[in-house]
């Protein structure tokens, strides 16, 4: 009787902290927002488009380009969403729902692999879920219209189902991995990055002596997901040199962007020891996200000192524990993963998205640090202690990080600039080119976030781009901190945006003064070259073009570009 009320305690505790995180999700959720993460205005776009029987097409970009950058799992799901409530822009809470469940249910799955795999005590299985369940970077990919909830679901699931069958099936039979393909496969087709997982359950049972199943889960993987690859790397990629500057979208495949970086920019040493460094600068912050506000806002030698610091001791731990796993020939399905994925990161990307691509693999981060802590040896108490306090520790931190968005004077705000609500001077911008501007009109939007709900909601194609100056010829340019010829190549910059919108054949450019002050030109590292603040250079030359709509707050500003423009 005693275990019995104990279960349904536990039970109910469980239930409650699932419930807490969807009413927190929901609190936090804007129900009239979407775009502003520029992915989830892209997959919303093409579920749209994929509902209304136009295909896999970013129908309200110019030239309506297929969509490869990113597999169709996550926006047919939004398609299907899509055709059961097709009335946009109310559907949005609806479609934002799906997602909340997703993580919802994903929160559930790591209780169970916290509590039945790694066979961890009750209160840190809890502990553990609140600490994930308040990430706010969880909460964003969570209240927004990302991917990350579902892929984490699936790639969750095909761990929690390898350690499943290794304790009922040894050898795993035909029909284990005939489901850890599918799975596996449909993690894949949510995001790419679900290579390093497929590789290490290969990796994983050829290990454990099981090669024929390692070769078959090999062989299954790689035929369900050779269209794909196919397809996607048969698109021709967008970005391309204009004179000494680069003009790239973000609609190029990840391979895509590997391959331009070293055709155009960099060497293969230079890109990963770049994408090495972001991984150091970013590792700690995932742990402990309050050191992001607190020291990335103004970066300095001792602020960056402390988060690399943190990086190295957490990398050392983990890197201790693996050593001495591999040293007794132990290993687990979900260590070659984190191992795979960490050491590819850097070969995939290094353009602050560190932060977002580290998130589907903190669970088990947490699950391995906890194993790696150094305090065997101590008493059990002193033990449950030092546990609890780490834990409390980063609940702790991360709650305090979401206090801004929570003490708001209005409720699901968490997707605007915390200082600014731009909401209203948005929807006044659509409103006005739903009535005012021509239906076919092409538009270019200076800000990417907004981008994609401009397109979603007017009659109008919109294009977005940046241009950027290779490291090498920024170097040949322009010396270090130059400040005199930087201002050249930002004049030249703008000179030849122009031009390429006029090749575009662009009516009409949005322009956010918000962010023209707060994305300025930076040369601090000396590898990027931000997009030009067009609006503002259109202000201060009339013959240019001359502005026909305002916004409330004079933040954003819609100039019409002369037809009689010239090549600047």
């Amino acid at each position: 009787m005693f275990l019995k009320r104990c279960d349904v305690k536990i039970a109910g505790l469980w239930f409650g902290l699932l419930a807490g995180f969807m009413a927190l999700a929901y609190y936090l959720m804007r129900p009239d927002v979407v775009g502003f993460l520029h992915d989830d205005g892209m997959y919303l776009m093409v579920a749209k488009a994929m509902a209304e029987g136009h295909g896999y097409r970013l129908m309200g970009m110019v030239d309506q380009p297929y969509f490869f950058k990113y597999p169709p799992l996550f926006p047919v799901l939004l398609a299907l969403g899509w055709l059961m409530n097709p009335h946009f822009p109310h559907n949005i809470v609806w479609l934002k729902s799906i997602n909340i469940l997703l993580a919802t249910g994903t929160l559930a799955l790591w209780g169970y692999y916290f509590r039945k795999i790694r066979q961890l005590p009750q209160w840190i299985c809890l502990l553990l879920v609140l600490i994930i369940g308040t990430h706010w970077r969880f909460l964003e990919v969570s209240i927004d219209l990302m991917s990350e909830p579902l892929f984490m679901l699936l790639s969750t699931l095909t761990i929690v189902l390898c350690h499943r069958f290794k304790e009922t099936h040894q050898p795993f039979t035909l029909a284990n991995v005939a489901l850890l393909v599918i799975v596996s496969v449909a993690a894949f087709y949510t995001r790419t990055m679900a290579l390093p997982l497929i590789m290490a359950i290969g990796l994983w049972l050829w290990l454990s002596g099981q090669r024929k199943q390692a070769a078959g889960y090999w062989l299954g993987s790689a035929m369900l997901m050779l269209p794909w690859l196919m397809w996607s790397g048969s698109r021709k990629d967008t970005t391309y040199p204009v004179g000494d500057f680069l003009v790239r979208t973000f609609q190029e495949t990840y391979f895509q962007s590997f391959r331009m970086d070293l055709k155009y920019e960099y060497t293969l040493p230079e890109l990963v020891g770049k994408g090495f460094q972001e991984l150091l600068g970013n590792f700690s912050v995932q742990f402990f996200p309050l050191l992001e506000r607190f020291f990335l806002q103004k970066a300095t030698i001792f602020s960056e000192s402390i988060i690399l610091g943190l990086s190295f001791t957490l990398i050392l731990l983990l890197g201790r524990y693996a050593y001495q796993r591999l040293k007794a020939r132990q290993y687990s399905v979900e260590g070659l993963y984190v191992a795979l994925y960490l050491a590819i990161l850097p070969f995939w990307s290094f353009y602050s998205v560190y932060p977002r691509f580290l998130m589907p693999i903190l669970p088990i981060l947490w699950a391995l640090l906890l194993s790696a802590l150094p305090i065997q040896g101590m008493m059990r108490h002193r033990k449950q202690w030092a546990l609890t306090g780490l834990l409390m520790a980063a609940l702790i931190l991360n709650s305090i990080h979401l206090q801004p968005y929570l003490n708001k004077q209005g409720p699901n705000q968490m997707a605007i600039n915390t200082k600014v609500d731009l909401w209203q001077e948005y929807a006044d911008t659509l409103h006005f080119l739903n009535t005012q501007v021509p239906p076919h009109s092409r538009i270019y939007v200076e800000n990417l976030d907004e981008a994609y709900f401009y397109a979603l909601n007017t009659r109008h194609q919109t294009l977005d781009t940046f241009l950027i100056i290779p490291a090498f010829r920024l170097n040949q340019l322009c010396p270090a901190q130059n400040l005199d010829c930087l201002s050249e190549i930002h004049q030249s910059s703008v000179a030849t945006h122009l031009i390429f919108l006029k090749e575009k054949h662009i009516q009409y450019l949005i322009s956010n003064a918000f962010h023209i002050n707060t994305k300025h030109l930076k040369n601090n590292w000396r590898f990027t070259f931000k997009k030009s603040p067009l609006g503002q250079t259109l202000k201060e030359n009339p013959s240019l073009s001359h502005p026909v709509f305002q916004s409330a707050k004079k933040l954003i500003t819609i100039y019409q570009i002369q037809a009689t423009q010239k090549d600047q």
